[in-house]
């Protein structure tokens, strides 16, 4: 069922249906516009009191079931709206996890910074919505903790050359300790393996005698 289909059963239903003679030039938006004016002026006139608290409870509970529930000539329910409302639905458990990390790192911000929790607790007890200071937040340790600029600090850079230079230099001395132990070394076992031949040379010639 189009939505000319639609209009022309409830306009039938309301009476406001044209006659078949008469041709309809007035445009959907005008149709519409005089629908909910017939509609209005049919409930401000009804003597039942339960017809605008039915009326009121069928809008209420369309806004809760459904963001595209009611397609009525507004800026709040246009297409990008709804189609919006939609989307958000859609991904509500990304939505709840996003949100739950972001109090995760509101509860963290505060522990780390008093100041940042004297400020909110300043705030509530005024009943303001004061933007929180932006400082406040830059200064909590866990965002601006002096161990994150110890690298780029020009002296500590300059620390850090000094000690790479002499880590270097300790190397280099110790290979050259390690050359001269291994030199050391190779004479000790070219001394010893001339005293042995030596002693056996002695002894082969002691026996002969």
């Amino acid at each position: 069922m189009n939505i000319e289909e639609r209009l022309n059963l409830i306009e039938s239903k309301i009476g406001l249906l044209a006659s078949d003679n008469e041709p309809k030039t007035t445009s959907i938006e005008s149709r519409l516009d005089t629908l909910l004016d017939s509609i209005q002026t049919k409930l401000d006139e009804s003597s039942n009191p339960d017809v605008a608290k039915s009326i009121q409870n069928c809008n209420n509970l369309a806004k809760e079931l459904s963001p595209s529930g009611l397609l009525l000539k507004s800026e709040a329910n246009s297409h990008s709206s709804i189609y919006r409302k939609q989307e958000i639905l859609a991904r509500y458990e990304e939505l709840v996890k996003a949100l739950d990390l972001l109090a995760k790192i509101r509860d963290v911000l505060i522990i780390s910074n008093p100041n940042l929790s004297r400020e909110i607790q300043a705030n509530a007890a005024e009943g303001t919505s004061k933007q929180v200071s932006t400082d406040n937040i830059i200064s909590a340790p866990i965002i601006s903790d002096s161990s994150f600029t110890f690298a780029v600090d020009p002296k500590n850079e300059e620390r850090m050359r000094g000690l790479t230079a002499d880590v270097m230099q300790l190397k280099q001395k110790s290979i050259e300790l390690a050359n001269k132990v291994d030199y050391m070394l190779d004479r000790y076992y070219n001394a010893m393996t001339a005293i042995n031949e030596k002693i056996v040379f002695l002894s082969q010639k002691e026996e002969t005698r």
